[in-house]
């Protein structure tokens, strides 16, 4: 256990040959209805709706490719009267617009909408997947803040206190060897299913930190 906690510590990190029982404070529960108001700045759903924008602005580029552009001339030029080389300029003003009679950009227009709506599809699917995540996220950490309440409680004082007779009463003569390893045994179980209980409580904290974009 010692060297699989210290391949998870930085190389420069000092050597032990023990570790303390204490634990940081256990996890507050939130409240899941504020939790759904900070789904908004998810960086999932900011991605998502980034994502919306850019497939609608290229919608709108391919939307205007479909008018054809007018091209204004402007210029002048000189009049000549009959048998002379004598004339006035005149303001010579032009439109020139194509015909688009077989290219409406329908096709690049078409798959730019489909892209479009299939990117909308995409940021609702986000935003259910992120709220049902986040409420089994809250579910997890309501369950495990419980179990450890329990077990802080109940279980271990019990087992402690269980311990502790069966010793007295080997040390009496009255229970055999065999008890007081199954009463140690019990003692030790509870101990790791509150140390279970406390990381699966921390997991979800951090778990609901990284759906909503918040410092857990």
């Amino acid at each position: 256990a010692r060297q699989r906690l210290r391949a998870l510590l930085p190389p420069d990190a000092p050597a032990f040959d023990s570790v303390a029982a204490a634990h940081a404070p256990l996890p507050r529960l939130p409240v899941l209805a504020e939790l759904m108001r900070k789904l908004d700045e998810a960086p999932a759903l900011a991605q998502a709706r980034l994502e919306v924008a850019r497939r609608a602005a290229l919608s709108q580029v391919e939307l205007a490719r479909r008018t054809p552009d007018l091209t204004v001339l402007l210029g002048s030029k000189r009049e000549r009267s009959a048998g002379t080389d004598d004339g006035g300029r005149q303001l010579v003003l032009g439109l020139s617009v194509p015909l688009p009679l077989f290219d409406r950009n329908a096709g690049a227009v078409r798959a730019a909408l489909s892209r479009l709506d299939q990117a909308r599809d995409q940021q609702t699917a986000a935003a259910a997947r992120l709220r049902l995540d986040l409420e089994q996220a809250h579910s997890r950490l309501a369950a495990a803040l419980r179990e450890v309440a329990v077990i802080d409680a109940d279980i271990l004082p019990r087992a402690g206190s269980a311990f502790d007779a069966v010793t007295r009463g080997f040390e009496a003569g009255k229970f055999s060897y065999l008890d007081v390893l199954d009463a140690q045994r019990s003692l030790l179980n509870s101990r790791q299913q509150y140390v279970k209980a406390v990381g699966e409580a921390h997991r979800a904290a951090f778990d609901i930190a990284i759906l909503t974009g918040t410092t857990p």
